[in-house]
């Protein structure tokens, strides 16, 4: 008896978990729809490395959603984020610096500069980065498609996200 009340409780502190929230702030691209300036995205995670967003546009329609983090394999970027941050080539961060010289790259990006590997170095794996995709329908029918990159231990990224009325925002969390 007291096995099962103890594996109730486990079952039920377990289903409301709470993974957190917050915001993503989205940037327009074009000069047009900067004058409305950056959105606010708010985001719920539901599970590990997947929740319910929603975001209200400019014209005042509310698009809710849902995301997901892929956190190992080998996939490559979305043309969304290709448009924005170039093609994928790597999926390691890395930094490196001997006190002078550095060498940096991104998850889609090349290594550039020079470091002789002396002093501090850092780098993390595919594991650490993990690629998402959030997608979403307005209240009117709108809809969005964000591509990101996902620090998967510190929950923060970046990314873009196009509407389908051709928007194309900059995503920052």
């Amino acid at each position: 008896m007291k096995t099962c009340i103890r594996l109730f409780f486990l079952i039920a502190l377990y289903g409301c978990a709470d993974y957190g929230s917050g915001i993503a702030h989205l940037y327009p691209t074009n000069n047009k729809d900067m004058a409305s300036g950056a959105l606010r995205l708010e985001y719920k995670i539901t599970a590990r490395y997947h929740g319910e967003f929603s975001v209200s546009m400019p014209d005042g329609e509310i698009i809710t959603g849902e995301f997901n983090v892929l956190t190992a394999g080998t996939t490559s970027s979305g043309s969304i984020f290709s448009s924005m941050y170039g093609t994928a080539n790597s999926r390691t961060n890395a930094y490196a610096s001997n006190g002078t010289n550095y060498a940096t790259g991104t998850a889609f990006g090349t290594a550039s500069g020079s470091a002789n590997g002396y002093g501090n170095t850092f780098s993390s794996s595919s594991s650490d980065i993990g690629e998402g995709l959030a997608n979403g329908i307005g209240n009117r029918g709108t809809s969005i498609q964000c591509e990101y990159l996902n620090n998967n231990k510190s929950n923060h990224g970046y990314g873009a996200c196009q509407t389908s009325k051709g928007v194309i925002y900059k995503m920052q969390y």
